[in-house]
Parts: C-alpha cells; sequence; structure tokens
C-alpha cells in the first residue's frame, strides 16, 4: 500500500536531541569556516595579529558561540556582514544581536567605534566576560583579577558545620572541597602567587 509523505521541510526538520543534531551543526559551522576564509584569502577580511611576527587569527569557533576577530573598519564590517548574512541564509537562523558584543581596541577611535556599531547593529562593550566559569581577562593579569575564586572558596566553606571534626579531619575536608576549585582554573591560566591563592 503506499503512502503519501509531506515533504522534510513540512515537518519541521530534525528535532533537538536527535543524534544527527551535532553532525548538522558541524556541517554548517564549516561552511561559516569556509565562507570566512574565503574572505580572507581574498584580503576583503583582515586578521588580526597578537603580535608583529604572529600568525593571524580570524575567528574562534565554540559550542554553541563564536568569536571573530577583524580589524576595526568599515571593510571587515561588510565582511563580516556578508559572512554572516550568508550564513544565516543557508542555516535559516538569526544572529540574536541584543546578545553579540563588540569589543575594541583601546587605539580605535571613539567616532569609528560608533560608526561600526551602527554598521553592524550591536553595541559595544568593555567586559569580555566569562566562558564556562574562566574570566576572559584582557588587562593583563594581576592578583585582584583573581579574587573570585578565593570568594568561590569562601563560599563553599562557609556553609559547613564541621566543629566535631578534628583539625586533621578538617584539613582533609577543606582540601578535597577546595582544591577542584582551584585546578579547574588552572587548566587555562597560571595563578599568580601574589593573588594568596597558592
Amino acid at each position: 500500500m503506499e503512502r503519501n509523505f509531506p515533504p522534510l521541510h513540512l515537518l519541521g526538520g530534525i528535532r533537538q536531541g536527535d543524534p544527527l543534531s551535532p553532525f548538522i551543526f558541524l556541517l554548517c559551522m564549516e561552511y561559516l569556516n569556509a565562507q570566512i576564509e574565503d574572505l580572507c584569502d581574498s584580503k576583503q577580511w583582515m586578521r588580526v595579529k597578537a603580535s608583529t611576527g604572529g600568525p593571524g587569527f580570524s575567528h574562534f569557533f565554540f559550542a554553541d558561540d563564536l568569536l571573530l576577530f577583524a580589524k576595526a573598519n568599515t571593510k571587515n564590517c561588510e565582511a563580516i556582514t556578508t559572512a554572516l548574512g550568508s550564513f544565516c541564509d543557508m542555516a535559516r537562523q538569526k544572529v540574536n544581536k541584543s546578545k553579540s558584543k563588540i569589543f575594541f581596541s583601546p587605539n580605535v577611535s571613539v567616532q569609528v567605534k560608533l560608526d561600526i556599531c551602527q554598521q553592524l547593529g550591536i553595541q559595544a562593550t568593555n567586559n569580555l566576560g566569562c566562558y564556562l566559569g574562566f574570566p576572559i581577562l584582557h588587562k593583563g593579569r594581576n592578583g585582584n583579577a583573581y579574587n573570585f575564586v578565593i570568594e568561590r572558596v569562601q563560599d563553599k566553606l562557609a556553609g559547613w558545620k564541621a566543629r566535631v571534626l578534628s583539625p586533621a579531619g578538617k584539613r582533609v575536608l577543606i582540601n578535597s572541597a577546595s582544591t577542584p576549585i582551584v585546578e579547574y582554573y588552572m587548566q587555562c591560566c597560571a595563578l599568580p602567587v601574589k593573588s594568596g591563592i597558592l
């Protein structure tokens, strides 16, 4: 007996949690990666360099976020708009501009910042925030920048009522609970001794 099924695009596509979803997501991100690389190779998108002789970079992809790097000028804004526009048309997605932010180098003038924000429709920010609990520091490392680690350890210990434990037992309990917090942040950066953590 023959059955007539509706076209796939009328079914709403693949549901969230489907085993194929991660693979389709990776394919989509590969498409965006190719778009950006093509624009960089054609000199429409100028990569950013961390040092004079270092390699240039234009983007980082994370699980569900991405960072785009480019020189602050109109040409690069047009390249970013082209890449994201092409990707959104293909993936049937939209950029959430209210959740997107632009971080400028201190060398960029106020007028250029205003022009770029207006062109892209995204607001500027002075704070890069955190990613997976790690603060994205941009003003150099200092002891005060890691005070939040000490505060997290203190918050962990504040709720305990371990007065019945011996001093040795308290020490074991503190080490077992506080060490993983510090080690988590040390995966990405070396904590300064002067911060009082080490």
